[in-house]
């Protein structure tokens, strides 16, 4: 350090000094029989602490030695007083700092109640709850704005849905929508013959159910797209030539009905004929065609007999 720095250093500490000296004079001292006494025990270890600094910088300068001699009580002091405000006064402290918050509050409602000439008194009524608070602060235009931007706000007395649009709301039912849709359609719709269909549905309103709809129209779509006709399974191709859940040979099949016959063949004869209701129905409404198909067979049978009587006499 030169001769200069030490020169400024001293004339800054001489310069302070005054000022302090100056601060001094004009403070006012203050009651302190009431106050904390672990504040104030804490202001004169902190002014120790600065006067044992001071004497040590004074040493300093002089060039004396601190290690050994009559100044050496300095820095065993300075030691002292550190470790008794960060190991003993600053626990002590963070432990009462509730009660020191506290104590400065009510002093500050105190100041404040003076400066406003309110009367602090210990009235229950002061405490009560405001009606007032419950009410929405946002005026009606800063709510139109926070709509506008689609920012929901739940009123704070009673809850309320947010407002849904039409797209979130939910679907028809699948029976509704599909009848709308074939009423307003204009395409042609093809349906089965009259009576076909009660092997498979019976009395149903529609020919196939969702389900099936739905599997027809993916496999419409993937033959129109592929430009190929998917197999379909016998039974179900078998069931397509089934009329009003007989079969077509139920007019003319001498194996299930032998008396339509005028001669009974030998799987008719093989066969128990089993009489049911359909059979009884089949036989009241077929007499009719039963008689012209006997006067058919009889008629067959003397052509054949006259072509074999001609035979026998040409040969």
């Amino acid at each position: 350090m030169t001769d200069s720095d030490v020169s400024l250093l001293l004339s800054t500490i001489e310069i302070a000094l005054r000022q302090s000296r100056t601060s001094l004079k004009d403070l006012k001292l203050l009651p302190i029989d009431k106050g904390i006494s672990l504040l104030s025990l804490k202001l004169h270890l902190f002014l120790s602490y600065l006067h044992n600094l001071a004497l040590l910088i004074l040493v300093k300068v002089h060039g004396e030695s601190i290690s050994e001699g009559k100044y050496a009580f300095i820095v065993e002091r300075l030691v002292e007083l550190r470790v008794i405000l960060e190991k003993g006064i600053q626990p002590i402290e963070a432990k009462l700092k509730y009660q020191i918050d506290k104590i400065f509050g009510n002093l500050y409602k105190h100041e404040f109640s003076e400066k406003h000439k309110i009367e602090n008194t210990e009235n229950g009524l002061l405490y009560k709850p405001n009606p007032m608070d419950l009410l929405p602060v946002d005026s009606t235009s800063d709510r139109s704005d926070l709509v506008k931007k689609g920012i929901y706000h739940p009123p704070r007395i009673s809850s309320a849905l947010p407002s849904e649009s039409v797209e979130q709301r939910l679907p028809l039912n699948h029976t509704l929508r599909d009848f709308i849709a074939s009423e307003i359609s204009s395409a042609p719709v093809p349906g089965p013959s009259i009576g076909s269909n009660i092997v498979f549905y019976g009395k149903r309103l529609h020919a196939a159910s969702a389900d099936e709809q739905r599997d027809l129209q993916q496999k419409r779509k993937y033959e129109e797209e592929n430009f190929v006709r998917l197999p379909s399974k016998k039974y179900k191709r078998k069931g397509q030539n089934v009329f009003g859940g007989e079969d077509w040979r139920i007019l003319d099949n001498e194996l299930y009905y032998p008396d339509f016959s005028p001669d009974e063949s030998l799987v008719s004869k093989s066969r128990e004929e089993i009489e049911n209701e359909d059979t009884a129905i089949v036989k009241r409404f077929g007499v009719d065609f039963n008689k012209k198909k006997k006067a058919l067979a009889k008629k067959i049978k003397l052509k054949a007999k006259k072509h074999k009587i001609l035979g026998k006499t040409k040969g």
